[in-house]
């Protein structure tokens, strides 16, 4: 009688499909993961860069309004010396203290909020009466 091939063989080196498969998905997790991480860190490079372009002219122009306060109540400010020179919201409100506008006879106290592109600064102002 003949021997059977098969009780006795020894397999054949290499993977099976079940393997393969599954080394297949681990890697596509981990790879996903990867992927997931260097694009949340390009966003975030990508913000950071936006905003260090963005403050510099919200700055100025606050500067520009403390110089000179009458200036906030003409609407938007541009930003010279900015390329482009951007121009920045500018809106004002006064400040009040339960129900009453906190005034004396030589000051008044704002509020002033810059935006631009998104970002925004707020600032407190004491402005002066007008003449």
């Amino acid at each position: 009688m003949t021997p059977l091939p098969f009780p006795n063989h020894h397999r054949e080196k290499g993977f099976t499909f079940l393997e393969v498969m599954v080394s297949l998905l681990i890697g596509t997790v981990v790879i996903g993961g990867v992927m997931g991480v260097l694009s949340a860190s390009l966003k975030y490079t990508n913000r950071l860069q936006e905003k260090t372009l963005i403050q510099p002219v919200l700055e100025a122009v606050a500067q520009e309004i403390i110089a000179d306060p009458q200036s906030a109540e003409t609407g938007p400010v541009v930003a010279r010396g900015f390329s482009g020179e951007p121009s920045v919201e500018v809106f004002v409100t006064e400040v009040e203290e339960g129900g009453m506008i906190m005034t004396n006879q030589a000051e008044n106290l704002r509020r002033i909020q810059l935006r631009y592109r998104g970002e925004i600064l707020e600032f407190s102002l004491i402005v002066p009466p007008e003449l």
